[in-house]
């Protein structure tokens, strides 16, 4: 039954990620060891719960990034996210950076979804925005 009801769920996934997916590029490390995994996530966000320094609970919301475990592959390994990774997100003419670091007041950085795990929540923070510059004309 199990197999069955992870079948559904990833079915279930794959649908949301063909409509709401977005092209992101995942990123491990710099320079010559750099890690690049370009894959499609579905974005989404976690609710978080805090108290400020007076007692006053706080409701904040993080950014999410689900997606299919399969998909993080760099040169046939399957990778784990960790901590201090980055997902790039290209909106417009920016490039908006999170961070993969743990949920706030849970301290976990990722949750595997369903009996198997077949599809990861990645928690983030904003981390940087750039804009994209326009490349210059060769002929100009």
């Amino acid at each position: 039954m199990a197999t069955s009801s992870t079948n559904l769920a990833v079915a279930a996934f794959r649908t949301s990620k063909r409509s709401r997916g977005m092209a992101v590029t995942y990123r491990r490390g710099s320079g010559k060891s750099a890690i690049e995994v370009s894959l499609t996530a579905v974005p989404g966000r976690s609710r978080t719960f805090t108290e400020d320094s007076n007692g006053v609970s706080v409701t904040g919301y993080e950014r999410d990034f689900l997606i299919e475990q399969a998909d993080l592959v760099n040169n046939d390994v399957q990778l784990v996210p960790v901590a201090g990774d980055l997902i790039d997100l290209v909106v417009g003419d920016q490039t908006i950076t999170y961070e993969v670091g743990p949920l706030a007041g849970s301290g976990k950085h990722y949750e595997p979804m369903g009996d198997i795990g077949a599809v990861l929540r990645i928690h983030t923070t904003h981390s940087d925005t750039a804009t994209i510059e326009p490349e210059a004309d060769p002929e100009a």
